[in-house]
């Protein structure tokens, strides 16, 4: 799904922005799927995790950095915010140096763009 989310936010020609709305549901529900496997499973380390939860674990930062590009794209910067914080939370969580690297950068990106309009 969200492979899928990543199609819809390809521009076309006629329809630039039209596909933001669309993006964001598939992210979302991405999101709502993996939550809800998350609850199968408690997460004490990451030390013990399977490898199936540890990329559920990585899903999530994903999911998470996606919506806030999303949002981004939007120009719902507020948004964009809070979800890439969250991507950077979970990435810290996890150990994935790509994402927290990848957040932080998105983070600097709309913190020199000025303060952030709240989303609505």
């Amino acid at each position: 799904m969200n492979n899928l989310a990543s199609l819809f936010a390809t521009p076309t020609p006629a329809h630039r922005n039209v596909n933001i709305p669309q993006a964001k549901a598939w992210a979302s529900k991405a999101l709502e799927i993996v939550t809800k496997a998350r609850e199968s499973y408690v997460v004490k380390s990451t030390n013990q995790l399977t490898e199936d939860q540890m990329l559920c674990e990585e899903t999530v930062a994903v999911v998470l950095f996606n919506l806030g590009m999303l949002s981004e794209m939007g120009r719902q910067e507020g948004e964009a915010m809070e979800h890439y914080e969250r991507a950077l939370r979970q990435s810290e969580t996890i150990g994935m140096d790509e994402g927290v690297a990848e957040a932080k950068d998105a983070l600097k990106r709309l913190r020199r763009k000025g303060k952030p309009t709240q989303h609505t």
